[in-house]
């Protein structure tokens, strides 16, 4: 038995290992299960590549002794939505329209796209295509506040707390407790992220609550430790470009395991960033 209420990771790397073993394994998973559209995720993909999982309430057996092949010849990556957030958060921040491409509404891991929906609550503007978003961020006026639990989409909040920053009220994002078990204890990112920025914030550590005040102007002037945490770093850098003053980044290199050309990207875009 493996707790589920940590990381669905771990899960997800015995699902992947089972296919391997001789005799297979069998995972039951203790609730509370965070993450949960994760797991669902991955034993997709394992009956994708010709996997047998079978299901059974929180327990997954996956026979050992199997072969992965490619059930179709050609198999579609999907963009990721938890990346394209925080190009939302951008368009949002300062006020430009943005299309984001390679988003396909039926491809989407549910958790991740519930960030259009959480954005588009608070009063973003974002138009869906085929294929692609268009973030309307010139449109932007108010933003209203959130109270979401964000229980199985913790790739999410680090994006949805730098939009509560601009916010006109308190939000409050709760059932985040297993962010202190990422790259980093990103609870403490996000607290240092935003106070970087001029919103208010309060973290409860041992409920996973996170409250964002939020910020009539992010002001900046600071440093930010992205602890070598990608998502940490891709959430300063963002916050940073629509300050008032300058922000200094450290330890953001970690940056390079979900996006390598992040820095790179944003440059084309116009970004004024100093490699120092």
């Amino acid at each position: 038995m493996i707790s589920g209420s940590v990381s669905s990771q771990y899960i997800s790397a015995l699902l992947y290992l089972a296919p391997l073993t001789e005799g297979g394994i069998e995972v039951s998973i203790k609730p509370p299960i965070k993450s949960r559209p994760y797991i669902d995720t991955t034993i997709s993909v394992l009956k994708d590549f010709g996997i047998n999982a079978e299901r059974s309430d929180d327990t997954i057996y996956v026979s050992g002794s199997q072969e992965f092949r490619a059930v179709n010849e050609e198999f579609v990556i999907p963009g990721d939505y938890s990346l394209a957030a925080y190009y939302i958060a951008l368009s949002v921040l300062t006020g430009i329209d943005l299309r984001i491409t390679n988003l396909r509404r039926d491809r989407a891991v549910e958790s991740e796209y519930s960030f259009i929906r959480y954005a588009r609550e608070i009063g973003v503007e974002i138009e869906e295509y085929e294929d692609s978003v268009m973030v309307k961020g010139s449109s932007i006026k108010a933003l209203k506040p959130l109270n979401a639990d964000l229980s199985d989409s913790p790739d999410i909040v680090m994006p949805l707390a730098l939009l509560l920053a601009r916010v006109q009220g308190k939000s409050r994002i709760s059932g985040v407790s297993h962010l202190m078990y990422k790259e980093s204890n990103r609870l403490r990112g996000i607290a240092a992220v935003l106070k970087c920025l001029g919103a208010g914030v309060n973290i409860n550590e041992t409920n996973g609550v996170i409250e964002v005040e939020g910020a009539h102007e992010i002001k900046g002037g600071c440093e930010i430790d992205a602890l070598n945490d990608h998502r940490i770093a891709m959430m300063g850098v963002i916050g940073a470009l629509s300050a008032r003053e300058p922000v200094t980044i450290i330890n953001w290199e970690g940056v390079s395991k979900s996006w390598p050309t992040f820095i790179w990207d944003l440059e084309r875009l116009g970004a004024d960033i100093k490699l120092v």
